[in-house]
């Protein structure tokens, strides 16, 4: 005779669960995977809790597996030619130069614009 919530699905989701857990599942997502409801997944996060010696509480954070593709922090660290760097610094703040001091015409043509609209007036 079976016991009440203890058919082969629940044991064996209690069995693997620490491993979908590890990998980045949720809960109903593990629970799904067995055919079971959430509910009788969190029913017994305390027995396996205890059974992996770690905190019920933990059982409920989600973790985040690690990503495959672009790994952006497993990549090896390309060195940076500071001299290359600096040239190009150069050219930033050359074009930034330039953008502010068509900025600061436009304006003026606005401001003169508006100046012979109004006869001088606000001037």
């Amino acid at each position: 005779m079976k016991r009440r919530g203890r058919d082969e699905r629940t044991l064996k989701m209690m069995a693997n669960f620490m491993s979908h857990h590890e990998a980045g599942m949720s809960i109903p997502e593990i629970a799904k995977k067995y055919g079971l409801t959430s509910r009788a997944v969190y029913y017994r996060l305390d027995e396996i809790a205890e059974a992996a010696g770690v905190t019920r509480e933990s059982l409920l954070e989600v973790i985040q597996p690690p990503r495959i593709g672009n790994n952006w922090y497993t990549k090896p660290v390309e060195k940076v030619n500071t001299a290359e760097f600096d040239e190009h610094l150069v050219v930033v703040r050359a074009d930034l130069g330039k953008l502010q001091q068509s900025v600061r015409n436009s304006i003026k043509v606005c401001d003169d614009f508006e100046a012979a609209q109004t006869g001088g007036e606000n001037e």
